[in-house]
């Protein structure tokens, strides 16, 4: 299964090739979106690139992927990333997301978001979509609270200091 193309008022999101890989290794490295994506580590190129092999992976088993972000008045410049993914040791499906730090506070994460969910839901048909974030990272805690998703107590690998949430897909369409 190959990833559609995804699209909202403002936004376009593109299932990722092996041309994006400096892209995402160049946004995965600064030091706003590395904080709370790779715990500040700065990656290697080559971590890039396995990255975003295993979305593609993904994508082609089971159509879950990774997308770049353009916005529609300047679709050649990608502005983030969102993606679906298996944490690891967990069946469930996990919904990323990150936004170079030029465009932060526009509504872009939660706009994106939605289009993944809205494919989540209506094309993969699947039951629920989970989210986690750093506790420190409050903007993209807001993200999950603006697509209706509620703390989910338990039940997926944890990493410390963060919180997750889980949206339904009965309660989805009511958010």
């Amino acid at each position: 299964m190959s990833l559609p193309i995804l699209s909202t008022v403002r936004l376009s999101l593109s299932p990722v090739t092996y041309a994006d890989i400096n892209f995402l290794h160049q946004l995965w490295t600064l030091p706003e979106v590395r904080k709370f994506l790779w715990d500040d580590e700065v990656i290697s190129l080559e971590l890039a690139r396995e990255t975003v092999e295993g979305f593609l992976r993904d994508a082609e088993t089971d159509g879950l992927g990774l997308w770049l972000i353009s916005q529609c008045d300047a679709p050649e410049t990608a502005v983030g990333f969102t993606s679906l993914r298996h944490p690891a040791g967990s069946e469930e499906v996990e919904l990323l997301y990150g936004l170079h730090p030029d465009v932060w506070g526009r509504g872009l994460a939660t706009e994106a978001s939605r289009a993944v969910l809205d494919y989540c839901f209506d094309v993969l048909q699947l039951m629920r979509v989970v989210a986690g974030a750093d506790q420190p990272h409050v903007l993209s805690l807001a993200v999950m609270k603006r697509l209706g998703m509620s703390p989910l107590p338990g039940g997926i690998p944890r990493v410390p200091g963060a919180d997750y949430y889980v949206l339904h897909r009965d309660e989805y369409r009511i958010a």
